[in-house]
């Protein structure tokens, strides 16, 4: 059975940086990106975008869950537009510094 992808394409890229406190992961991709009009419900339970197309899987849980895992360990997950296409979805968390001994 061929594979089907509903979403993004590749290459994906990932990359970590640690600046001014906080650390953040970024996943990028370089498919079609969110449609602007659907930016605002993207963490949002059970919701899928128009445009997926017909036979897609899943519920619309998956970037709903994501996003309240972040918030439950203190950190954040925003969706950008990636340049020059694609997706990409940041996870951005405060870091603290350890006492060395």
């Amino acid at each position: 059975m061929p594979s089907r992808r509903f979403h993004g394409a590749p290459p994906v890229f990932v990359r970590g940086r640690e600046l001014d406190g906080t650390f953040r992961l970024a996943v990028e991709d370089r498919g079609p990106g969110v449609p602007h009009h659907f930016v605002p419900r993207l963490f949002e339970r059970f919701t899928r975008a128009d445009e997926t197309p017909r036979g897609g899987t899943g519920a619309g849980l998956g970037l709903a869950i994501a996003h309240e895992f972040a918030e439950a360990v203190g950190a954040e997950l925003d969706y950008e537009q990636a340049e020059p296409r694609g997706a990409r979805f940041v996870f951005a968390v405060k870091t603290r510094r350890v006492a060395r001994r």
